[in-house]
């Protein structure tokens, strides 16, 4: 009998138990909503943009939402207006003035505006000199400092030098094939230093080539570009820092050392 009673206990005991631990549950509790919680005031949205997390929501202006259509309408009215204040215009010839200026910028953009620096040209061709250096046609020149040499090259590939004084060429450089002094495709450009003492070329080869001005002798090579090298100049005063271009798109800045 006594182990059937310390059995009806511990069922009563864990019946208490399971209904304590049921008691015991945490109750949720919800919060009635309150127009606080769905309205936000115009200091607290001030606030929001305001906020460095939320630096990334800007003011857009009008201006990036506008569709083409409106841009150059607003454009083309604003252009009216600044022809009409530079030059006098009537209603017959505004659109040719609006048509013109709008060309005008167009080439200016694209760098092809050829500006009219006189009427005409007069040539002495009493003091003119015509000479046929190459067999094909010439792509660069470079003239001396003092005028008195011209240094030519050409789609044969040659670079000649041409003494104006004396009417004769006085020096050559040809490309080839298997020296390593000579560059190993045609030469596109040339430059001349300003002090007379060196000669530079570049071709197709990728190469930037110094020569001797005086005798045409290689000096060094001064550089390559990922592709051919098409334009050359040198710093007219100073140091003597060479800028070249190629078809790379990139432009090169090299300092020759006397």
């Amino acid at each position: 009998m006594a182990f059937f009673k310390r059995g009806n206990k511990r069922e009563k005991s864990s019946k208490k138990s399971k209904s304590e631990v049921k008691a015991k549950k945490p109750r949720i509790l919800t919060k009635p909503k309150s127009k606080e919680d769905n309205e936000i005031s115009s200091e607290e949205d001030e606030g929001m943009f305001n906020d460095a997390r939320n630096a990334r929501y800007k003011e857009h202006s009008d201006d990036e939402y506008e569709d083409v259509q409106h841009k150059a309408y607003r454009e083309a009215k604003a252009l009216l207006e600044k022809v009409k204040d530079t030059e006098e215009v009537t209603d017959e010839d505004e659109d040719d003035a609006i048509k013109h200026r709008l060309i005008k910028d167009a080439q200016v953009k694209l760098g092809v505006l050829h500006r009219k620096l006189a009427d005409k040209l007069n040539i002495d061709e009493n003091s003119t000199l015509i000479y046929r250096p190459h067999r094909y046609s010439p792509v660069s020149i470079a003239i001396s400092k003092d005028s008195r040499f011209i240094v030519s090259c050409s789609k044969d590939g040659s670079v000649v030098k041409y003494d104006l004084q004396e009417e004769k060429k006085v020096g050559s450089i040809k490309f080839s094939k298997t020296s390593e002094n000579h560059h190993h495709g045609i030469i596109l450009c040339v430059a001349i230093s300003p002090d007379n003492q060196y000669l530079v070329t570049g071709g197709a080869d990728k190469q930037i080539k110094v020569w001797k001005f005086d005798t045409l002798q290689f000096v060094q090579d001064l550089g390559t570009h990922r592709g051919a090298v098409t334009s050359l100049i040198f710093r007219q005063s100073g140091a003597l820092e060479l800028y070249s271009g190629s078809t790379d798109r990139s432009i090169k800045v090299s300092l020759l050392k006397n």
